[in-house]
């Protein structure tokens, strides 16, 4: 009975992410695994800055709940394949054509980014009703060399998108405030303060500071780096403006343009970055979580 309405829900355009359809063998190299669950959202191509649909397959099922609830889709998805999880991530032009292109974790055959245009013709696969469906079979022993792709999928894949966002203004209100405060701190050039770069990037119950020795770092230049580490660049990002955002719930991203400013070079090195930033409400206000952020050549 199930299968009946899923049936009917997929085409009438309704069906939610977490009814994901897919099912076969995915992998590469003649090392295979069994799909399990799927994602699929709008990104860009991967050799440049056009629109794509991302699919995202997964040997294991994944946390539904924690996807809806992200502002940050793609990030939700990179950190629950944190644990090892055997994933493909797939690569399909807005029609639903794939492009032949994709990123395989699988045992003992991965590769961060594989393409083979010739392939994409061997995916019978169409986006109507904003879901992604059709099949894909591919087998890597009748490729040369038998270095290519596996599949023997069937997708049916509804695209997901964030929810329940409120937009924020220009600047960012006390959300973009309290990212400005985590930036000089840690670009302070006059006099630069340890504990104040832990209070305005960190929250208190961080794991990054819960064991953090202040003493291990004898110089304010000792610590940029492990606190860029942690929170990305876009903490030491100079001269920021930030052009807008949206927010849900305890989650938030802001459209940011600023510089990075390398001082150990004479004259300094600039680089222009755009792109997302991302911050959580903790107990103590907004702090940095992370970024996605791309070099912009003048």
């Amino acid at each position: 009975m199930r299968k009946a309405v899923l049936f009917l829900l997929l085409l009438l355009g309704f069906v939610t992410a977490s009814e994901a359809a897919v099912s076969g063998k995915m992998g590469r190299k003649g090392v295979v695994v069994e799909a399990v669950d799927a994602v699929l959202y709008e990104g860009k191509d991967f050799f440049g800055d056009g629109k794509a649909l991302i699919l995202r397959l997964s040997a294991e099922k994944l946390d539904h709940a924690a996807l809806d609830a992200a502002i940050d889709l793609e990030a939700e998805i990179d950190r629950q394949f944190e644990s090892g999880i055997a994933n493909i991530t797939l690569e399909f032009a807005m029609d639903g054509s794939w492009s032949g292109g994709g990123g395989f974790y699988v045992p003992n055959a991965s590769c961060g980014w594989c393409m083979d245009g010739a392939l994409a013709e061997l995916a019978k696969t169409k986006f109507e009703n904003d879901t992604l469906s059709g099949t894909i079979q591919v087998r890597s022993a009748a490729l040369k060399d038998g270095d290519g792709p596996d599949f023997d999928l069937k997708i049916a894949v509804p695209i997901s998108r964030v929810k329940d966002v409120v937009e924020l203004p220009e600047g960012g209100g006390e959300i973009g405030a309290a990212y400005l405060a985590c930036t000089r701190a840690m670009t302070e050039q006059t006099k630069p303060d340890k504990n104040a770069v832990i209070a305005a990037c960190f929250a208190t119950g961080d794991a990054w500071t819960q064991n953090l020795n202040l003493d291990y770092y004898p110089e304010f230049s000792d610590l940029v780096m492990p606190v860029r580490s942690e929170l990305s660049r876009a903490s030491v990002l100079e001269e920021v403006k930030i052009l807008g955002g949206r927010k849900k719930g305890k989650r938030a991203e802001l459209d940011v343009d600023g510089k990075m400013i390398d001082r150990s070079s004479d004259p300094p090195y600039v680089e222009r970055d755009k792109g997302k930033v991302f911050l959580e409400l903790t107990a103590e206000g907004w702090r940095l979580r992370g970024s996605r952020l791309e070099q912009i050549n003048e």
